[in-house]
């Protein structure tokens, strides 16, 4: 699995530390200002999957900017064609496989960079065995490679020539650093959380 993916990345490192202070912290408030304890309890819980869904979802992904890369359709993964209907298949690449790094997008664009809008009409232009392929194959499916896997080849180096992938990721070497920032930050928030419970109890006495 992936370090990078949120069942990994919570489960291990050093961010439990943060979870479970701030979770604590987080109890200590509730119950400090409610004073009830089912009420404390169930605002807990709420506030505590809210915060993680935030990180996780909202927080984690801009915590560091992020890397940007190319590469050619030789390192992609699911490569190949897939039927869209009576205009034929279309071309696919998945991401190219970068080693533990999490990856929020990749994208098929021309030499100059720009969105690959032409690329179903470059296909059917240099590739028409494939790029109109029988109607028997049923849209939103993966056409197979050709019988003749030259054919394949030999389009895959025509579609290289003028388009590649983008890609947009963190690598695996920031992902300590990662670890280092959502821990930083719960810690924080439990420090601020045991103040405001310090300060309330202080309030109530005077």
């Amino acid at each position: 699995m992936n370090r990078f993916a949120p069942g990994a990345f919570d489960e291990r490192g050093i961010v439990a530390i943060g979870y479970a202070a701030f979770a604590f912290a987080l109890g200590l408030t509730a119950g400090t200002l409610i004073r009830r304890t089912v009420p404390a309890m169930a605002t807990t819980l709420v506030a505590f999957v809210g915060a993680r869904l935030a990180m996780t979802h909202g927080m984690r992904p801009h915590l560091m900017t992020p890397a940007h890369t190319t590469a050619g359709f030789g390192a992609a993964s699911n490569l190949g064609f897939e039927a869209s209907g009576p205009s034929g298949v279309t071309f696919v690449a998945g991401p190219p496989h970068i080693p533990n790094a999490w990856v929020y997008s990749d994208r098929i664009v021309d030499n100059a960079g720009r969105a690959a809008t032409n690329l179903h009409a470059f296909l059917l232009k240099a590739c028409p065995d494939i790029g109109a392929p029988p109607n028997s194959i049923p849209p939103g499916t993966r056409a197979r490679s050709p019988a003749n896997p030259a054919t394949f080849q030999a389009c895959i180096a025509k579609l290289s020539a003028k388009f590649h992938e983008t890609v947009t990721y963190q690598p695996a070497g920031r992902y300590w650093t990662f670890q280092s920032y959502e821990t930083a930050i719960f810690l924080l928030l439990a420090l601020t959380l045991t103040g405001v419970s310090f300060w309330w109890i202080r309030r109530r006495v005077t």
